[in-house]
């Protein structure tokens, strides 16, 4: 590994041709310039420059170090000046990835909630699923992922990263208000062997799920929005899986509990030092305060569900 530093001492020697030049240019002592071209040729394991009259020539070695030299510390003058600019935005924007079905009940509940605390909160929703949404966290694409995992599952347990539960959801059959299962207070999948679905793309799981109770499930739409899903049903196109949390129906359309599914934990997760760790911190706060409503309110409502 070659020292930042002393490859801009290289980069100053090649541009002025002499140790005494570049220790001007870079405001050094002409002895510490010649310190760290020494450490830079131990580094290097071969001469880098020689003597030419009064100053000093590249060897090829030399000339060839230098060129990475020059690209190696644009790319971190590049880099300072992103960094620069990361810390001049708005520490109030939150970017949050937001899992299948998009959590209609809670998002809308814990930004308002957060707002409250942090009047001028922003924040930048983007759709994702469980490990998508994940992985955006983990490349810093994101500052919050709101995530859902099957609740035999043990919590991600990432280093660096914190992981809250909020509360334990269910899934639910969304379906046409007047449809003759909507009379049910819930529902398995033996119910629906003769049903038509509105699945998205990766609906492998439906498929196993139909298959371990003995059917094929027949797929009216594929659909690769979730928006879409809602009129889908509302047009009687087939009914489809959504999370509890999912969906806010309307007068034509109802849900009915999926009692033989399984249920998933929903988790916030972030990273445990941030540099809008306040703000941050106040998104969760929000986020767990809402899913507790949420519970609560829905510990005290019937299996079926109109919204």
């Amino acid at each position: 590994m070659f020292d930042p530093r002393q490859l801009r001492v290289l980069a100053a020697v090649a541009h002025t041709g002499s140790y005494t030049a570049a220790a001007e240019a870079l405001s050094y002592t002409q002895p510490a310039i010649s310190y760290q071209m020494r450490m830079l040729e131990r580094a290097a394991g071969t001469a880098l420059v020689a003597r030419a009259g009064r100053g000093v020539r590249l060897t090829r070695a030399g000339a060839v170090l230098a060129s990475h030299a020059h690209v190696v510390l644009a790319a971190l003058k590049d880099a300072e000046a992103e960094l620069s600019a990361l810390a001049g935005e708005d520490v109030r924007q939150v970017r949050l990835a937001v899992g299948h079905g998009g959590h209609a009940r809670l998002i809308p509940q814990a930004v308002a909630s957060a707002r409250r605390t942090v009047p001028d909160l922003e924040v930048a929703l983007r759709r994702a699923d469980g490990n998508a949404a994940g992985n955006m966290l983990r490349r810093g694409e994101v500052d919050i992922a709101v995530v859902s995992f099957p609740e035999n599952e043990p919590a991600p347990d990432d280093a660096g990263i914190q992981a809250i539960r909020l509360l334990t959801d269910e899934v639910h059959i969304l379906l046409p208000a007047e449809h003759p299962l909507a009379a049910a207070d819930s529902l398995t999948l033996t119910d629906l062997t003769e049903q038509s679905w509105v699945v998205d793309g990766d609906h492998r799981y439906l498929l196993d799920a139909c298959a371990r109770v003995g059917f094929t499930p027949r797929i009216g739409a594929i659909v690769e929005d979730q928006l879409d899903v809602r009129s889908l049903v509302a047009g009687e196109i087939g009914i489809a899986l959504v999370d509890s949390l999912g969906y806010t129906c309307g007068p034509t359309l109802v849900t009915r509990w999926l009692r033989d599914w399984p249920r998933h934990q929903v988790y916030a997760l972030s990273w445990s030092n941030s540099a809008r760790a306040d703000t941050i911190d106040a998104v969760i706060a929000a986020l767990r305060t809402a899913a507790g409503r949420l519970s609560r309110h829905r510990a005290n409502q019937p299996s079926a569900s109109r919204a």
